[in-house]
């Protein structure tokens, strides 16, 4: 299918960011055999013979989905690293007022009370 050069990249661990997956998957690096067993949609469930098939292959779907998330979380990471988002834009309350002073007494003003 279309998703089959992510597939290779994600089993043969040729992908970089795969290491960052594996870190946080934990308990999850058991299925990799069905997720090998996958990369034929057809042959998965005569391969396993024990009916456990459609079961292997909605995991392995299951991976492939979250690694897909996983990827794009990392590229918008990539994304906001080269494109850095103004220091504090996004803080407010507490976090907005310190920032405040601080830049307040970098600039040599006196910090507000």
């Amino acid at each position: 299918g279309p998703a089959g050069p992510d597939q290779a990249a994600a089993e043969d661990g040729s992908d970089p960011e795969a290491g960052a997956e594996d870190s946080s998957g934990g308990s999850e690096a058991g299925p990799e055999p069905e997720a090998g067993a996958e990369s034929g949609p057809g042959e998965a469930g005569a391969g396993s013979g024990e009916g456990a098939g459609a079961a292997g292959l909605s995991e392995a779907q299951a991976e492939l989905a979250a690694q897909r998330v996983e990827r794009e979380r990392i590229a918008r990471r990539k994304a906001e690293r080269e494109h850095p988002v103004e220091a504090g834009g996004k803080l407010s309350g507490r976090a907005a007022d310190l920032l405040a002073a601080v830049r307040a007494v970098e600039s040599g003003a006196k910090a507000p009370a």
